[in-house]
C-alpha cells in the first residue's frame, strides 16, 4: 500500500477525529440520558415512599 500524499492524510485525518468527537458526543449524551433517568426513578420511588406514610 502507496502512502497517502500529505493533504490526503490530514484529510483522513480530520475525518476520523470528527468520528471519534461525534462518538465521543453520543456516549456523552447517553450518559446524561442514563443519569436523568435514575435520577426519575429515585425520585419516584421517593414520593411512593412518602405516601405510603
Amino acid at each position: 500500500e502507496k502512502p497517502l500524499k500529505k493533504k490526503d492524510q490530514i484529510e483522513f485525518d480530520e475525518k476520523v477525529v470528527r468520528n471519534l468527537e461525534a462518538q465521543l458526543q453520543a456516549e456523552l449524551e447517553e450518559e446524561k440520558r442514563l443519569a436523568r433517568q435514575k435520577e426519575e426513578e429515585s425520585n419516584i420511588a421517593l414520593i411512593a415512599e412518602w405516601d405510603a406514610v
